[in-house]
């Protein structure tokens, strides 16, 4: 018989020196490794606002094949996101996620404008940057590919594409002007692995003083950037100091 049968039925009184216990508190985990650019920009927004950070997956292991990660993401890419019962694929998608639940000032949703410029600023250094210039010179010089028929044309195309990025969202100290922006995080784990000696030393390409200003005044304006210079010997500029010519 259900409770609601009988007008007899006693109701429960719920005892109020007993509470009921909150869940825990979410905790942001990016799934993927400090070497790869592509998953430190959410990881050091992660950190930065104090909610999680780098969740170790070794892809040369086939982690990213196990049952669980493709339950996240089938397409067993990382990075990938976990924020309690939340799970998000691609670099881009998981920064906007972040900033919006966690940070919401370095992507303004309120403001049309600056966000439009964010993602301008995100989608052109992926589609340009990255894929036309980044991944045929400094993705070479970390042994992610291989070198292009002619690594001299493919640097002189990163330096143009970049050169141009830079001269455009740069008008200020950052992408938003003086205030920090996820476009941001995207670009500079990128750009202070092609400022590395090992990068000019072994493919001869040397990025612009303007990228190393920016890189600069991004890691003094944020403290979690430290990650991107220590990870027990896999962060981004302690890998490519292993590939300096001998």
């Amino acid at each position: 018989m259900g409770v609601c049968a009988s007008s007899g039925a006693k109701k429960s009184v719920a005892n109020p020196a007993v509470k009921e216990s909150s869940p825990p508190p979410s905790k942001v985990e990016v799934l993927g490794l400090p070497v790869s650019q592509n998953t430190m920009g959410p990881v050091l927004l992660a950190m930065d606002c104090g909610k999680g950070g780098l969740e170790m997956c070794d892809i040369m292991k086939g982690e990213q094949m196990k049952p669980e990660f493709l339950a996240m993401n089938p397409f067993h890419h990382i990075p990938t996101m976990k924020d309690g019962g939340v799970s998000i694929g691609e670099s881009t998608a998981i920064l906007r996620y972040i900033a919006m639940k966690y940070k919401p000032e370095y992507y303004p949703v309120d403001d049309p404008v600056a966000c439009g410029k964010i993602d301008f600023a995100l989608d052109s250094f992926t589609t340009e940057v990255y894929e036309k210039g980044h991944y045929h010179t400094v993705y070479v010089v970390l042994g992610f590919t291989s070198a292009p028929a002619d690594q001299k044309a493919a640097n002189d195309k990163y330096s143009e594409l970049l050169d141009a990025w830079l001269k455009h969202f740069l008008q200020g100290k950052f992408v938003n002007g003086d205030k920090l922006s996820i476009a941001d995080f995207k670009a500079v784990p990128f750009l202070i692995a092609g400022l590395q000696p090992a990068v000019e030393s072994t493919i001869g390409l040397k990025l612009p003083d303007r990228a190393k200003q920016y890189v600069e005044d991004f890691c003094a304006a944020v403290p979690s950037s430290g990650m991107l210079k220590s990870a027990g010997g896999y962060s981004i500029v302690e890998f490519l100091a292993s590939k300096m010519p001998a």
